[in-house]
């Protein structure tokens, strides 16, 4: 056996180009794949809680964030009558979102028995500006808030 060496077996030419163009096609359709997942995730980041999360009405109040001072908050400034409604927090820990997303960042979290600036009503969400002007996006109703006329 010294000396002698083992060739492998010579593929023919059409099979392997058979092979790159089926291979090809294996990443192209893998890529495909995750741009149109990608595509859904965007579409949906902002048509409600419905299409954005399957977890339990729980979950929307939790989740990481800095806490607000305490006690009631009144909605002031110029623009704190775009709707003249106000959203009552009936939740300690209710989360003030980027985004009307379960999956959008935090800004902070609120406490129970502050009042919010009813900027927008979106499907499932509340768009608000708190006492400090920022604005974000809270759960609509439930057990979480409610709107005040």
């Amino acid at each position: 056996m010294t000396g002698s060496s083992i060739a492998p077996p010579s593929v023919p030419r059409p099979i392997r180009a058979v092979l790159a163009v089926a291979a090809l096609l294996a990443v192209l359709w893998l890529v495909a794949g995750a741009l149109l997942s990608y595509q859904r995730a965007a579409s949906r980041a902002g048509a409600g809680p419905e299409a954005t999360s399957t977890a339990a009405p729980s979950d929307q109040a939790t989740g990481s964030g800095e806490a607000t001072a305490g006690g009631i908050s009144e909605p002031e400034g110029e623009g704190a009558t775009a709707t003249g409604a106000g959203v009552l927090v009936l939740v300690d820990g209710l989360n003030f979102r980027e985004e009307p997303s379960t999956s959008a960042r935090v800004i902070k979290r609120l406490k129970a028995g502050m009042r919010l600036l009813l900027v927008e009503e979106g499907e499932g969400w509340y768009r608000v500006r708190d006492v400090d002007g920022t604005e974000g996006w809270v759960v609509a109703g439930g057990s979480y808030t409610r709107v005040e006329r």
